[in-house]
This record gives structure tokens, sequence and C-alpha cells, in this order.
């Protein structure tokens, strides 16, 4: 799937629906689950950034990977509450837009 049109609703729909690829559906694993899944994500990109912060060197690629990674797994630990995660980061951005006085919403 390219990302050309890809919008938070199909990542959210298609990462639901993939799920049982793996042995489960959304709610067979606990929010818990869900939330340290995303943790060890965001470990995984931080391991990168500490190779940065070393040797001065990057592997974009890899860290792109890794931050695709963690989005994925903040939709399904919002959609294992119930919450949308494209609207979630609508309402935070226009909020955090107001209270900085800033005319740039979504």
């Amino acid at each position: 799937m390219s990302d050309k049109g890809l919008t938070f609703e199909k990542l959210s729909e298609r990462a639901k629906v993939r799920c049982p690829d793996f042995g489960y559906d959304i709610d067979g694993r606990s929010p818990n689950y869900w939330g340290i899944a995303l943790a060890g994500e965001i470990g995984e990109l931080m391991d990168h950034l500490k190779i940065l912060e070393d040797t001065g060197e990057v592997n974009k690629e890899e860290i792109g990977k890794e931050i695709a990674d963690v989005v994925i797994y903040a939709d399904l630990l919002a959609q294992r509450f119930g919450l949308n995660l494209g609207k979630l980061v609508e309402d935070k951005f226009n909020e955090v837009s107001k209270r900085i006085n800033s005319n740039i919403v979504l």
C-alpha cells in the first residue's frame, strides 16, 4: 500500500483487520499489551537516536520505519480504547494552536 491517499481512517481500518493475521483480534489483547508494544517501538526508535547521538551517523530509513511503527501502535492503542487517533491528533493540534495564538489549524 502506498501513502497516496493515506488517512488515519484507512490506517485504523487496515491495522484492525490485520490483527488476526498475528493470531488475535484487537480486543483479544489488553490495553496494557498495546501500550507495552507502543513503548517497545519507542524504545527501538530511541536506540537509533542514541546511535546518532554517539556516532553522528544516521540511518534515516530505519528511523523512519520506527516512527511508522510508533504511529501504528499508537493507533491500535487508541482503537483498543474506542478512540479515533485522527480525531485525537486533530483536536490536540488545534488546542495547542489556540493556546499559542496560532492561526494554523487542522
